[in-house]
């Protein structure tokens, strides 16, 4: 599908040949050709009554269903303002001078497929950034689903780097040519890529927006170990990668299939299994195995000799593994949903060095967006001053603080009296009384300030103060 990118090879402008083909209006300038596909092409071009750089999508026919579709989806994503939620942003549209509709739609900076295989060396993710992205694109998946819009073709190819330069990592949905409503589902109907189609649309189950979540857990499983997670050449070779890392689909999902028996078969005895090479190729020789990794479980990925898995910790780990066995459940009712995924404690883990969030407007692994704190500990023994008046008489009690560390001492409980003091009725009394009476409460007032001034003294001298600077791991 298309890439709004500007970093697809292009060829500039050194004919009148482009010009020719792309007949713009006079309000756009011509400024390269980024890449094209089934569907038409997409330009980089100036729009001049705002000077801003744009991509310009264009048909190859004069009518084209899935431009229609997009035009009409694309305006009510930014009549609903989605493009605040990690979704890319529709400037305009119009028609060619040769009749042919034209999408335009922000400029954006590379795909997240190009993004990693461009590079000679890959190197996975650190768990803090996929953190970021899977954040990022929870949000557009929650706001789809909160208008009843499935996009049924999330892949890498439609995942884009807004500014990698400016703003590491973030990222923005794109690519709504085959995204429809909800109301339009249509059991046994095929959607999404191969390799990132999800159980319920191979077997022919009714669907809903979970069939995106499905193709975001495979979107994350490729970033984070750099293999893409079910490979294959054909509907039965991701099949059978499926059922080898995952199991095979419970009998109720297999017995309400229209398509279940394309891939399984069942026995006699009314159990299903996968069916072998020679039942479904027949006389066709098989295409032989295309997966690149060796493990056989979504839980071996853990153990696997990656960096990114070896910097992180147990629990982040654990957690990160998780969410992705959350994502990619076979059966959809139990699926993990985009506002669940949001609160998953992968999501929601702090690292405070790494964890900012795009819908903040900061960037990943950006320090400055994080508040200094003030980490209270106890001061070593030798450097506590203790004040008699202010031990209790009873026995010390041991006072823990919020990070775990024990201190011996507690401060003198207070009493009612030292705290609220109580006001007295000054209207009836007399000269000598009110006299008696101010002293009372010069002498309770200062009693009340001597309590507190003990007490602070304790915890001041009691607890050293840390400042945890934001360089701070």
């Amino acid at each position: 599908m298309e890439n709004l990118s500007s970093s697809l090879s292009y060829s500039p402008i050194n004919s009148s040949y482009l010009s020719a083909k792309y007949p713009l209006p006079n309000n756009y300038k011509l400024v390269s050709y980024l890449g094209g596909g089934g569907f038409g092409d997409v330009l980089k071009c100036i729009k001049k009554d705002t000077n801003e750089t744009v991509a310009v999508k264009c048909s190859k026919a004069q009518y084209s269903t899935s431009f229609n579709n997009e035009l009409t989806l694309m305006r009510l994503l930014m009549w609903k303002k989605l493009d605040k939620s990690n979704i890319v942003r529709f400037i305009d549209s119009f028609t060619l001078m040769d009749k042919r509709p034209a999408l335009v739609f922000e400029m954006l900076d590379v795909t997240l497929k190009d993004y990693f295989y461009d590079q000679r060396n890959f190197k996975p993710l650190h768990l803090h950034e996929i953190r970021s992205i899977m954040q990022q694109l929870g949000t557009a998946l929650h706001a789809l689903k909160s208008i009843g819009v499935i996009h049924s073709d999330i892949k890498m190819d439609n995942i884009m780097l807004v500014n990698c330069e400016e703003q590491p990592l973030r990222v923005k949905l794109i690519d709504f040519g085959l995204a429809f409503s909800t109301y339009k589902v249509k059991q046994g109907a095929m959607h999404q890529t191969k390799h990132y189609r999800s159980p319920e649309i191979y077997l022919g189950l009714p669907f809903s927006e979970a069939i995106d979540m499905w193709s975001l857990g495979i979107v994350m499983a490729n970033i984070l170990v750099g293999d893409t997670l079910f490979p294959g050449c054909s509907e039965y070779n991701v099949m059978e990668c499926m059922v080898d890392l995952l199991g095979l689909p419970p009998d109720h999902l297999l017995n309400a299939g229209r398509h279940s028996e394309i891939y399984f078969f069942k026995t006699v005895y009314g159990q299903w299994r996968l069916k072998t090479h020679g039942e479904y190729w027949g006389i066709l020789p098989y295409p032989g195995d295309y997966r690149a990794y060796q493990f056989r479980s979504l839980d071996d990925v853990e153990k696997l000799p990656l960096t990114n898995l070896r910097v992180a910790d147990a629990e982040e780990k654990m957690q990160c593994i998780a969410l992705l066995k959350a994502m990619l459940q076979i059966d959809a009712s139990v699926r993990i949903t985009p506002s669940q995924l949001l609160k998953h404690p992968f999501i929601r883990r702090s690292t405070h060095h790494h964890d900012s969030f795009w819908s903040c407007g900061t960037g990943v692994g950006s320090t400055s967006s994080y508040p200094r704190f003030i980490k209270v500990r106890p001061a070593p023994p030798d450097c506590r001053y203790v004040a008699d008046d202010v031990l209790s008489e009873s026995e010390p009690r041991s006072v823990q603080s919020p990070d775990g560390f024990t201190s011996d001492f507690s401060p003198a409980p207070f009493s009612p009296e030292d705290i609220n003091m109580k006001q007295e009725d000054s209207d009836s009394t007399s000269d000598e009384d009110f006299s008696l009476e101010m002293k009372t409460r010069k002498e309770k007032k200062k009693k009340k300030k001597n309590s507190f001034k003990r007490f602070f003294c304790w915890l001041k001298n009691t607890f050293s103060c840390i400042t945890a600077n934001n360089d701070e791991g």
